[in-house]
């Protein structure tokens, strides 16, 4: 998990591993901030892409999907981004995910 800051604000979020339960940031603050991939909560490990949107499309999540040098993006307008990467034979994995406010 990493944090990216700009002028003293958290400007990101990013996580390259994925975890199915809230993440608890502890001490005063903790109640301003909360991060629960639940709508990814029911998808078997790995994520693969076909998972992933499925998951969006019951839920009605817009999203734009935008290739990379890398893999595959999907942009939530949330702020949220899922980037997936070619990690196996079987398709796009899901590699990363972060959030920019």
């Amino acid at each position: 998990m990493g944090f990216t800051f700009f002028r003293d604000e958290i400007f990101m979020i990013f996580s390259g591993h994925f975890r199915s339960e809230p993440l608890d940031f502890g001490g005063a603050r903790a109640g301003q901030i909360e991060i629960e991939p639940w709508i990814l909560s029911g998808c078997p490990a790995p994520i693969d892409l076909a998972a992933a949107k499925g998951a969006l499309n019951r839920e009605h999540i817009e999203y734009r999907e935008r290739a990379t040098d890398e893999g595959l993006k999907l942009s939530l307008s949330s702020g949220v981004t899922l980037a997936f990467e070619s990690l196996s034979v079987r398709g796009y994995e899901l590699a990363a995910f972060w959030m920019k406010f």
